[in-house]
């Protein structure tokens, strides 16, 4: 289930599986399209926008969310190597995500407040795409 966007380009998005092996759960945007590429690059560049960004990322690995998105193997055309933001640069998608195997909570009733607090807690990612890429 996606919310907040169609397919896998959209940005800060929500997506929610649920299959055999339990849940999965990912915020964020799993492949922006090269218009939505551009401007992802211009905000990281930009100091204010890349370092939250940046806290973003931290807060959420710290937090246990686990950072995916391909990327690409070089700093892309125009963006120094050495720039501070530079493996953000490189991506093509950043996304959030947390994965619970089948566990006994998830046929309660407080499944659904659990997951919707993990959304919540990753709510400064989706917020920072909304802002800057819709």
């Amino acid at each position: 289930m996606s919310f907040g966007g169609r397919g896998p380009s959209a940005v800060g998005g929500q997506y929610l599986q649920i299959g055999a092996d339990g849940l999965f759960l990912g915020v964020g945007s799993y492949i922006m399209l090269p218009e939505q590429l551009e401007v992802y690059r211009r905000a990281v560049a930009d100091e204010g926008h890349g370092s939250r960004l940046r806290d973003i990322v931290a807060d959420l690995s710290a937090a246990g969310y686990e950072i995916h998105g391909d990327a690409f193997k070089r700093a892309p055309r125009g963006y120094a190597s050495d720039h501070p933001r530079v493996e953000l640069l490189k991506r093509k998608g950043l996304f959030a995500s947390l994965h619970w195997p089948e566990e006994p909570w998830m046929f309660e009733e407080t499944a659904l407040e659990r997951i919707a607090q993990a959304f919540a807690g990753a709510e400064a990612l989706s917020s920072w795409f909304r802002a800057r890429l819709t």
